[in-house]
């Protein structure tokens, strides 16, 4: 038998996995059950394997459950992709802890603020998908 993934969940386990999976949960990592953190790991694993092509003028979002440690943009926000970096810029961490370490950003993204300023800021592609206007 393989192992279970979110897409062979249904109902309660499937919201269960969902309101674990996001980032509003309060539970420290040791209160989460193994099966559902290796169920997140594996989703978090297929999320990131996902590929795109994206161009400047492209509307892009945060893949699901892979916000991490970025402020912008938030899940479901849209970006706008406004530079290609060929190569890729690389994180300045040295702190082999720090998630940003050895991170390559090979975008630069533009998003509005609360304050409606517009940001722009360097982001990894690996964790970006096409827009999905879900309103």
């Amino acid at each position: 038998m393989s192992d279970p993934t979110i897409a062979t969940l249904s109902g309660k386990d499937a919201e269960d996995f969902l309101r674990l999976f996001s980032k509003k949960n309060s539970k420290s990592d040791d209160e989460i059950p193994r099966d559902v953190q290796v169920l997140r790991l594996q989703e978090a694993y297929r999320q990131f394997q996902e590929t795109h092509s994206f161009v400047v003028g492209d509307l892009v979002q945060v893949k699901p459950g892979l916000y991490g440690n970025f402020n912008y943009p938030k899940p479901g926000q849209p970006a706008l992709i406004i530079k290609l970096y060929n190569p890729p810029l690389m994180s300045a961490k040295t702190d082999s802890s720090d998630a940003d370490f050895g991170r390559k950003f090979d975008v630069s993204l533009r998003v509005c603020l609360s304050d409606e300023r517009i940001a722009e800021f360097p982001y990894s592609s690996e964790l970006l998908e096409p827009y999905r206007d879900e309103s």
